[in-house]
């Protein structure tokens, strides 16, 4: 009977470090464990727990945060390059809408955000304002 009761507080101590490094609700694990006598809820916990400790929920977001932050550098990165006036071939950046050499239109403005989009783009990739045909504006309808 002694052996009994010290397997179940062996158990119960196991299982109330493992909740509470899980983040389960010890107390309810707890009760659990001492009116099931310590085997059969060892069992069902090893069953139903998270796999994970909270330390590994903590590392996996910190890494998912470190991926973000770095796809929105490349992004950043990619965006800031130069590139060439088709007109002339100045290096201008990709936030100019016009060239500062030519004066050639590189961008337009959506009249609906106000965010620069390519002069031949269809629709503004923010807000989804479908733009004009260059041979429609200022057409007389």
């Amino acid at each position: 009977m002694l052996g009994a009761a010290v397997l179940v507080a062996i158990i119960l101590v196991w299982i109330i470090k493992d909740t509470s490094r899980r983040g389960a609700n010890t107390v309810v694990w707890s009760v659990f464990t001492v009116v099931g006598l310590g085997l059969l809820p060892m069992i069902v916990y090893f069953l139903v727990r998270d796999p994970l400790t909270l330390d590994d929920h903590m590392a996996d977001k910190l890494n998912n945060d470190v991926l973000k932050l770095e796809r929105s550098y490349y992004a950043f990165l990619m965006d800031e390059q130069d590139r060439k006036c088709p007109v002339c071939g100045h290096e201008v950046k990709s936030r100019y809408r016009f060239c500062p050499a030519c004066g050639n239109q590189l961008r337009t403005v959506c009249p609906s955000c106000g965010e620069l989009m390519e002069t031949n783009w269809k629709s503004c990739p923010h807000c989804g304002h479908k733009a004009e045909p260059p041979e429609a504006k200022g057409a007389l309808g």
